[in-house]
């Protein structure tokens, strides 16, 4: 495949080219299809992909907030993934109820204060717990946004949206724990 440069490159109107990693046989530039003179979309956003069999195209020039595929989220498929979701981490043996800290990335977690207590030191107040972690081993603690408490509502974590619900960073658990044993 030769590289042209824009200025080299025949201005045509109303057609894209095809995505750069889609095999097609090479041809002449003296046809009657067009070109822009930016570079092409990575996928063909009009639908005119023959190689695929009822696919849906994701425009990967959107930011992640906006994905466009079907997931299928608890039996159920659903047209948008919620930015933030319940997840289940292994910690010390345990699978424990974890909530992604950054919207769409699921490899930094945060769990609840009350469940690091629950599932691991059920006889220690909070507020005991909370002078050791932020005190002691200076661990910072979060509070969730609103999609994050609505997500942590909705899965029985707080009552409210404007409830204080202390979160920690599961690594911070992970890295700590010999510690608060």
């Amino acid at each position: 495949m030769s590289v042209l440069h824009h200025s080299s490159m025949p201005l045509m109107s109303n057609s894209m080219m095809p995505p750069p990693h889609m095999q097609y046989p090479s041809h002449n530039n003296n046809n009657n299809t067009t070109q822009k003179q930016f570079p092409p979309p990575l996928i063909p956003v009009n639908g005119s992909n023959q190689s695929t069999n009822n696919s849906e195209v994701i425009d990967l020039s959107s930011p992640p907030q906006s994905p466009q595929r079907s997931i299928l989220a608890n039996g159920k498929q659903s047209q948008h993934p919620q930015d933030h979701s319940m997840q289940k981490a292994l910690v010390s043996g345990k699978m424990v109820p974890c909530i992604n800290a950054k919207p769409y990335v699921y490899s930094e977690l945060l769990m609840t204060v009350n469940d690091l207590i629950e599932y691991f030191f059920p006889q220690v107040p909070i507020s005991k717990c909370r002078e050791v972690l932020q005190n002691v081993l200076q661990v910072s603690l979060y509070s969730g946004n609103l999609q994050q408490m609505t997500v942590l509502r909705d899965n029985n974590k707080c009552k409210t949206l404007n409830e204080v619900l202390p979160l920690i960073q599961l690594k911070d658990v992970v890295t700590y724990m010999p510690q608060m044993r």
